[in-house]
């Protein structure tokens, strides 16, 4: 195969979200830079703490719970239907939202945003980059 270019979207890996995901696609850490900043839906913006607390987290994931309330509100797409002025179900409080790809945005005021892929599983937020990745992100 020869490829010019660069990857925006991939599949999500294989048995991830099978069943759960509302789309199996995720945005391609090597394009994420690129496709960012036109992406307008399944957008989620975090602070820097937030962001080093994920890549330092096991398996770089972390549970929605100890993100910011808000975060599922601030993006399109996030929520199902008619769930943005619902914020609990009658599931335990559980917020209603969709699992599958989303774009990760890191946020600091002095620094440049960085952009990462990510998933919305049912109960955590999972960068979807390798090790490498995270750890050098992560300095």
């Amino acid at each position: 195969w020869i490829r010019l270019g660069v990857f925006l979207f991939e599949m999500l890996p294989k048995g991830f979200l099978t069943g759960v995901a509302g789309s199996r696609w995720q945005v391609a850490a090597e394009g994420a830079e690129i496709i960012g900043p036109v992406i307008s839906r399944r957008v989620i913006r975090l602070g820097l703490e937030d962001c080093c607390a994920a890549l330092a987290a096991d398996h770089r994931q972390v549970s929605l719970a100890h993100l910011p309330a808000k975060l599922l509100f601030d993006s399109p797409g996030l929520l199902e239907d008619g769930a943005a002025s619902e914020a609990t179900t009658a599931h335990g409080g559980q917020r209603r939202h969709i699992c599958g790809g989303v774009l990760l945005v890191c946020e600091h005021p002095s620094l440049r945003e960085v952009m990462l892929p990510g998933a919305l599983t049912p109960q955590l937020l999972r960068l979807l980059i390798e090790n490498q990745e995270a750890a050098g992100l992560s300095e």
